[in-house]
């Protein structure tokens, strides 16, 4: 257990959040008719703190209430339980296909965020009859943001010289500029298109690969769409902004990374399942690279992870649509598809399987 004082500091936070989720779940509790009920099993203490703020809570209370949890469950049976008999989960992390099955009264996954893919098992769900949607846009800024952060930290190498000052030491790291340089942005939706403006204003010459070039999408003149190869081998950074699909995944492998100049820079802040099992870790052993990683195939990261030990890596623990405003606009939608799939209207679906039935409504 943490002894730090920051430690009791999130003790106290994480018992307020606690007390919030009691708060949420049972206003209006004695209504005989609730409507369906909904649960958040595996948040944490910004969401639940989001949730319940008067605006919030009230349009919850409208729905039957909610029960928020602030932490992550410790196995799949905790996260069974926490479930129970809920007809609507707001999701943070993982629902497995075995987990899925074991919540027959499960009708609506209201994901929190965009790549549901890569956190819920969307064949089973539709199977199971639970339909899932998700959020889009609310993390432009944020997400762009903390990669445009995550490449001032590499080319810098601000964690590297942090350490060394710890260690005692002051001769710093020489770090390079960027302005002048080439980015390549893969993947041109709202966070590439934003961040691709932000690399401009610091000087840098932009090209993008996208799935369906138009360059009408562009946000400068001098911004241009190039193919996927040619992108890699110009680029002094690259940075990661394209959707998970069956297209996309694996699209960079190792033979297409070793083709990178020596000393780019990779940032990766959309999924982690974008490069080839094995493929970054043996480009950045070989030191040929450097990178900075928002995502991973499992997360949180597994210990044994090589990407631990390795010098020349940037870790964030997906962190990168997590802001005050991010996070409340991300909420807003969740919120907003699930009191659309309960009036029978559902949208953002990601699987839709048979349609829920009609709901008990309160008066």
């Amino acid at each position: 257990m943490c002894a730090a004082p920051s430690c009791g500091g999130l003790r106290r936070r994480l018992a307020e959040v606690i007390a919030i989720r009691w708060h949420v779940a049972r206003r209006g509790g004695d209504n005989d008719r609730m409507a369906q009920k909904i649960v958040l099993p595996d948040g944490d203490p910004h969401m639940a703190a989001v949730l319940a703020r008067p605006e919030f809570a009230a349009r919850l209370d409208r729905l039957g209430g909610a029960a928020v949890y602030a932490d992550i469950p410790a196995d799949h049976d905790e996260l069974v339980d926490r479930i129970g008999d809920a007809q609507v989960v707001i999701l943070g992390q993982y629902l497995t296909a075995p987990v899925l099955r074991r919540l027959p009264a499960l009708r609506l996954v209201a994901f929190t965020g965009t790549g549901a893919a890569s956190f819920v098992d969307l064949a089973v769900a539709a199977e199971c009859g639970i339909a899932v949607a998700n959020v889009t846009r609310y993390g432009d800024v944020a997400v762009a943001e903390h990669a445009l952060a995550l490449t001032f930290a590499l080319a810098r190498r601000v964690p590297e010289n942090d350490r060394a000052i710890r260690a005692g030491q002051w001769a710093g790291a020489q770090g390079t500029e960027l302005a002048g340089k080439t980015a390549g942005i893969v993947g041109y939706g709202g966070i590439g298109a934003r961040f691709a403006s932000l690399l401009e204003a610091v000087g840098m010459r932009v090209i993008a690969w996208t799935r369906h070039p138009d360059p009408a999408r562009l946000t400068s003149p001098a911004q241009r769409f190039v193919p996927l190869a040619g992108l890699v081998a110009a680029s002094d950074v690259i940075s990661l902004h394209v959707a998970l699909t069956d297209e996309t995944r694996a699209m960079l492998n190792e033979p297409l990374l070793r083709t990178m100049k020596p000393g780019a820079l990779l940032v990766n802040t959309a999924r982690a399942e974008l490069i080839a099992p094995g493929a970054l870790e043996a480009v950045l052993a070989d030191g040929q690279l450097t990178a900075a990683l928002d995502v991973f195939e499992s997360e949180p990261l597994a210990p044994n992870s090589p990407l631990r030990t390795l010098p020349n890596v940037i870790l964030s623990p997906h962190q990168g649509y997590n802001t005050p405003e991010s996070l409340t606009r991300m909420l807003d939608g969740v919120v907003t598809n699930i009191e659309n799939y309960l009036a029978g209207r559902p949208a953002s679906l990601v699987a839709a399987p048979k349609p829920l039935p009609e709901p008990n409504r309160t008066h």
